[in-house]
């Protein structure tokens, strides 16, 4: 794939920090990890060349000491990235809940890390359209919020008074379906 100089390559994560890496030259980027690859200090991550089929040492021959590039080729090594501070620092177990969620990434807090606890906060702050409940009179209908030990006991009230429909229980702290 070619790349522009300056152009962003990818993101690197750490449970502290995000950091973009972009190109530090015009050319192919050939990109030797995956992601989710766990790596060393000192690891090299990619090249980019000025063509796409200059011959390259294979990743198990990677010892930064031990090979001369050519004045042709870059190598993408963690001492010569350079960073950009990302405008969003969320870690991988807050961006699947975001997206589980469907909470747009643009709207959560740049100037922190983005854990779990800010997707939930910001989440309980997102106003959603109210379910409508088809065949429930509002009228006789009682949704409880709280699933603790007073739930079952206006549950038990209103079938001994009857005529009350239970719509549902709503508890934030209670996994949704049980």
């Amino acid at each position: 794939q070619t790349v522009e100089k300056g152009a962003l390559l990818f993101t690197l994560e750490t449970t502290k920090a995000a950091s973009d890496v972009v190109s530090p030259e015009t050319g192919f980027i050939r990109i030797f990890v995956k992601e989710g690859d766990t790596l060393s200090v000192g690891d090299i991550l990619a090249y980019v060349t000025d063509t796409v089929d200059e011959p390259l040492p294979q990743p198990s021959e990677f010892h930064p000491s031990s090979f001369t590039l050519h004045p042709s080729s870059s190598v993408l090594h963690p001492s010569s990235f350079i960073f950009h501070p990302s405008s969003l620092r969320i870690t991988k177990p807050a961006r699947a809940l975001a997206e589980s969620l469907g909470l747009d990434l643009a709207a959560l807090p740049p100037d922190r890390l983005v854990t779990e606890s800010v997707i939930r906060e910001v989440a309980g702050k997102v106003s959603l359209p109210a379910p409508v409940l088809e065949g429930i009179d509002p009228g006789k209908s009682i949704l409880i919020y709280g699933g603790g030990g007073h739930a079952k006991s206006v549950m038990e009230m209103a079938l001994a008074m009857g005529g009350y429909h239970i719509a549902g229980i709503v508890d934030d702290g209670i996994p949704a379906g049980t």
